[in-house]
């Protein structure tokens, strides 16, 4: 494909001029890039979402205390620091973590680390890339589901896109990757 800005010659399946840098991925409907490599009509269902969140429980359960040991060890070192304000320094680091691992991976690469093991990526309704303002509230969704006994995320298991409620909310889906 040729490049309209600078009318240089480009791989089929770049996003980008290897000249001049001009954006040529496919646009949708709101204007930002449509995600290749994935089956849009091909929705994830609950249980390999849940087995992608269990993945992504065990990644963060590692991250977290390698952090918390971390911080542990550098506040530790003051002196005075009781085991009350370490749970509490712990608590926010592990909170801190989990919004930025999942709003984070979401936004950069589509996915999580447990949704790339099983397959499924995360995309905009139009098969668009995941803002980081719709990832954002794809987290918010997800609290909300939890504080309502997570009836939120049964409704995937009867919404026929197989979206939850933090997915209706950030207005997005979970699609198998080809």
């Amino acid at each position: 494909m040729f490049c309209p800005k600078c009318a240089t010659q480009n791989t089929d399946d770049s996003n980008f001029c290897r000249n001049c840098g001009a954006n040529l991925a496919p646009v949708g409907k709101t204007g930002h890039n449509i995600v290749t490599g994935i089956k849009p009509d091909k929705y994830a269902g609950f249980w390999i979402r849940a087995v992608s969140l269990l993945i992504d429980l065990f990644v963060l359960g590692i991250l977290i205390i390698i952090c918390g040991f971390s911080v542990g060890f550098i506040f530790g070192s003051f002196g005075g620091i009781t085991f009350d304000i370490m749970e509490q320094i712990y608590t926010v680091v592990g909170a801190l973590l989990c919004i930025f691992y999942e709003t984070w991976m979401t936004v950069r690469f589509g996915q999580t680390i447990g949704k790339a093991i099983t397959g499924i990526r995360v995309v905009t309704t139009h098969n668009e890339y995941v803002s980081y303002k719709l990832s954002v509230l794809r987290f918010l969704g997800k609290i909300v589901n939890l504080l309502t006994l997570c009836i939120g995320f049964l409704l995937a298991v009867f919404h026929y896109q197989k979206r939850g409620l933090h997915d209706m909310i950030a207005n997005t889906k979970v699609v198998y990757v080809k």
